[in-house]
């Protein structure tokens, strides 16, 4: 029986089934289209926008002198992203 938070999850090539959880407000943030980073470390977060943009992001320098981040987006680009948390972190990126 699964209720709101959990989900199977199947991998026919092994033949591996698992129930897990997930965040139902997480997935209801995604569904409206909103980026959420709750207080984060600096490597979740470029993890969290390599998944939502479907990039490769590469650090360089130690990502723990960032501190955590929080910060909410509405359907934005992926440079305004990066600009917003230029601002906020002090952070330098380059686009290739």
């Amino acid at each position: 029986m699964l209720e709101r938070g959990n989900e199977i999850l199947f991998n026919r090539d092994i033949d591996l089934m698992e129930k897990e959880t997930y965040d139902p407000a997480a997935l209801e943030e995604w569904k409206k289209g909103k980026l959420v980073l709750n207080n984060v470390p600096l490597q979740a977060a470029i993890n969290k926008l390599q998944d939502w943009y479907g990039v490769e992001i590469s650090i360089r320098g130690n990502a723990q002198d960032v501190g955590l981040i929080s910060a909410s987006f509405d359907n934005r680009p992926l440079q305004e992203v990066l600009s917003s948390l230029k601002e906020s972190t002090g952070l330098k990126y380059k686009i290739r």
